[in-house]
């Protein structure tokens, strides 16, 4: 048992319900990489979503089967009766999480790719600097984003190259639970609910313009080559994007 890491997966209600194929693609990926503990964190349904409750439930259900079953490994449902966003689900997540690591899924999204797991779960553990590292949704880093990014070609760190930023995704990403536990407190008020992204993105930028230089320690995993080590299952489709709770 892997007890360096716990896996955070939030899930809330999209078209494919009451199927679970894009929860088991991205639980089968992340097992490439690790047996450490999956933790899927079922938000309620918002009211704008009602019309998809009976389906999002009967899918919970299913989870829970394949979970007594063993088909996902060790993991377990933390589940919201009532619509709690990622803000308020990690938040109570990070209560009961003892490992030092988590990494950061959400349904539809999973690493991919040659990625040398355990070494970047090490350098963020064990680097004081290193915070977060993501990985790459391209297979370079973007033009446009070059304005994001603190250094512009990968540094290598423990023998892992990283490109230093201060554009914070909610794409696949580990990183030091204490550190995430500082960002909930910090930068979302009490009963708060929201994508995550939404708030830590503005802010890490806000505040390395404001202070010059940076305070959050984030990074993207930038091997030599094609960089693609993130993949999207699109899960909510022609769905609307629900930002606020």
């Amino acid at each position: 048992m892997n007890n360096q890491l716990t896996v955070l997966i939030p899930t809330s209600p999209i078209p494919s319900h009451p199927g679970t194929a894009i929860l088991d693609e991205t639980i089968s990926n992340v097992r490439k990489y690790t047996d450490a503990a999956i933790l899927i964190l079922v938000d309620g349904v918002h009211e704008s979503m009602k019309s998809r409750r009976e389906d999002y439930w009967q899918y919970v259900r299913y989870l829970d089967e394949k979970i007594f079953e063993g088909d996902y490994g060790d993991c377990s449902l933390m589940i919201f009766k009532e619509h709690s966003h990622q803000s308020q689900m990690t938040k109570e997540a990070l209560k009961v999480i003892s490992t030092p690591l988590i990494m950061f899924c959400e349904h539809d999204t999973s690493p991919i790719g040659d990625i040398p797991f355990q070494e970047i779960c090490n350098l963020v553990e064990n680097q004081q600097w290193f915070n977060y590292v993501r990985f790459n949704i391209f297979e370079k880093i973007p033009i446009e984003h070059d304005y994001l990014m603190i250094t512009k070609e990968p540094i290598v760190v423990d023998g892992i190259p990283l490109i230093q930023t201060i554009q914070f995704s909610a794409r696949p990403h580990i990183a030091k639970t204490n550190w995430y536990r500082n960002i909930i407190a910090d930068y979302f008020e009490p009963g708060e609910k929201m994508m995550i992204e939404d708030r830590m993105h503005s802010v890490v930028q806000s505040k390395f313009n404001l202070l010059g230089n940076d305070i959050f320690g984030m990074s993207i995993y930038a091997p030599p080559g094609n960089q693609l080590r993130s993949y999207h299952a699109d899960g909510r489709g022609g769905d609307e994007k629900l930002i606020y709770g």
